[in-house]
């Protein structure tokens, strides 16, 4: 008998391992959310956050130069953004920042970024891009906390990690064109370099840099990860006290905190997908690289055809003919006026594969202009489309006008150089770097008001 109750009461061990062994079997074990303050951890990736990398199978700490985490609970949106700043001179002043963007190139972006300035510690700070510069949000202090929360920044050996916690949905009276909503699906944009004063300084331009901007190939989901008790968890003390910039040795993550997380659209998870180098990336057929470039090339035709080659035809319009004078002509057409026309054509055909140029650069996508959006960039595309209009009119207008004598004559001549000018100061306008230029076709468009009801052009 003591045998029997000897080995009965041994086995009771046993049991329970075996109990509990089968019981884990059916057991859903619980996912963790591992911050500590410091580092980028990458084994929550994809199970209980979203993850992005560039490279893409880059080592953190080692050849990653950018790397962005995202989960959200009902109100908030909480991001771990990474950056290598080994090209920069980072100990006085830099940044690393996403953007938050409809497509594919800088402009008309939403920014949350993590900056020092002057030496301070980093911190978030809400900015956009209104074209291919930043501005500052400005929005007083505490607006500003509520939209955007810094939990956590650390700087180490030429890399920043920033946590921070921003609400999905802006305050009432900031337009969307400075904070969007984060309940939609967008391109990331992701830049790093120095800061000036209280400025960001513009990132590095050439491709060939491993700093140059990073760009998804899609748009990304930022609510694919959700998460219940996010608050309490970047709450913690052990947390918030990280919230200087750090100098020390960075190690991997560690677990201090658990988090019931509920996976939201898994099916459809634009983090999981390959993220390809900005160099390889295409999209409807354009290679990324070259919408750069062709956007580069847009700019640089347009301010050659309306600074170069329209001042031009109007100078000789004006004093050709006392340099060359009525008795020289080609085809019985005074020189002057073949100059005038050339320079004329000439720059309407340039003006024309420009434009092709930046349709290409954008998709062939028309955005249009909404008028309560008060956008600089849909205002520049909508006047430039007339500009370059007006500009082909007037060469038509030219081709077929009046001829010598007949009483409408002064009328289509004065029409001819009015239309011409204000279609000149139009263009002129898109460019910003032509306010000498304006000035003096602002000039003589006065001069022509004056004498234009006197004096008829041969």
């Amino acid at each position: 008998m003591n045998l029997y109750h000897t080995s009965n009461f041994n086995d009771i061990p046993f049991k329970i391992i075996i109990i509990m062994f089968t019981l884990s079997l059916f057991t859903q074990p619980t996912n963790t959310q591992t911050y500590d303050g410091k580092t980028f951890n990458r084994n929550d990736c994809e199970k209980t956050k979203g993850c992005l990398f560039h490279p893409p199978k880059c080592k953190l700490y080692n050849n990653c130069y950018y790397a962005f985490s995202y989960v959200t609970d009902s109100n908030r949106l909480y991001m771990e953004i990474y950056g290598n700043l080994n090209y920069v001179q980072a100990d006085y002043g830099a940044y690393v920042a996403v953007g938050f963007s409809t497509d594919e190139l800088m402009g008309m972006d939403t920014v949350t970024e993590c900056s020092s300035f002057q030496g301070r510690p980093f911190q978030g700070r809400l900015s956009s891009n209104p074209g291919k510069s930043n501005r500052r949000v400005t929005v007083d202090e505490i607006s500003h906390d509520i939209m955007l929360q810094t939990i956590s920044s650390h700087y180490s050996n030429k890399t920043l990690y920033c946590l921070l916690s921003q609400s999905i949905y802006p305050i009432n009276g900031i337009k969307d064109y400075y904070v969007r909503p984060l309940n939609e699906e967008y391109f990331l944009l992701f830049a790093s370099g120095l800061t000036d004063g209280e400025e960001l300084v513009v990132h590095a331009l050439d491709v060939k840099l491993s700093n140059f901007p990073f760009v998804t190939q899609h748009p990304v989901n930022l609510k694919a990860f959700h998460a219940d008790n996010l608050a309490d968890l970047f709450n913690s003390t052990s947390l918030s006290s990280f919230n200087t910039t750090d100098i020390g040795e960075p190690s991997e993550g560690s677990f201090n905190k658990s988090a019931k997380v509920l996976r939201m659209d898994s099916t459809i998870d634009h983090a999981t997908e390959s993220h390809r180098s900005v160099r390889d990336r295409q999209q409807e057929g354009v290679h990324f690289q070259t919408r750069i470039r062709l956007t580069t090339a847009h700019g640089i035709t347009m301010c050659f055809s309306w600074l170069v080659l329209v001042p031009l035809a109007i100078l000789i319009a004006r004093y050709g003919r006392r340099i060359w004078g009525p008795d020289k002509r080609l085809l019985n057409v005074p020189i002057w006026i073949h100059c005038h026309r050339l320079c004329n054509i000439l720059a309407c055909v340039i003006m024309t594969f420009s434009t092709v140029a930046i349709f290409a650069a954008h998709g062939w996508h028309w955005h249009g202009l909404e008028f309560t959006h008060g956008s600089t960039l849909d205002l520049h595309g909508f006047l430039g489309l007339f500009a370059v209009i007006f500009a082909w009119s007037q060469v038509l207008n030219s081709i077929f006008r009046c001829k010598l004598g007949s009483s409408l004559r002064k009328c289509h001549n004065f029409l001819h150089r009015t239309v011409g000018l204000v279609t000149v100061i139009l263009g002129c306008k898109l460019d910003f770097t032509a306010y000498i230029v304006i000035n003096f076709v602002t000039f003589e468009l006065l001069v022509h008001l004056v004498q234009g009801f006197k004096v008829g052009v041969v």
